[in-house]
């Protein structure tokens, strides 16, 4: 749920390889991969936060994504690792409801991936 209790639903594969590469693209300097746009999706179910958490995971340690990939090989190491910032980030889509979305997010991972 997001501002004005919006659910928030997991994009398809394909606008998902789309935010990561429009917003990824340019920064690290080479050309984001299809297929490495597509793990990291699916790393986070395509859940909108997760993405746009991850995407500033990647940022803030200026990775790559086979480096991002390679480092956050499961969910309870990415979850250890995120932090409501990455999602506060300037290029986040979301203006409100962030913290708590964030926290839904971690709790949906921890119930559905983690057991």
């Amino acid at each position: 749920m997001a501002a004005a209790g919006r659910e928030l639903h997991a994009l398809e594969e394909d606008a998902a390889i789309g935010l990561i590469t429009s917003q990824l693209d340019s920064k690290l300097g080479e050309a984001v991969e299809e297929g490495d746009a597509l793990a990291v999706g699916k790393r986070v179910s395509y859940l909108p936060l997760g993405l746009q958490a991850s995407i500033g995971l990647i940022m803030e340690r200026r990775c790559s994504l086979k480096d991002y990939l390679h480092q956050w090989n499961s969910p309870r190491a990415l979850i250890h690792d995120l932090e409501p910032k990455h999602v506060f980030m300037p290029f986040a889509k979301y203006d409100k409801g962030h913290s708590e979305v964030y926290s839904g997010v971690l709790t949906h991972w921890t119930r559905t991936q983690m057991l």
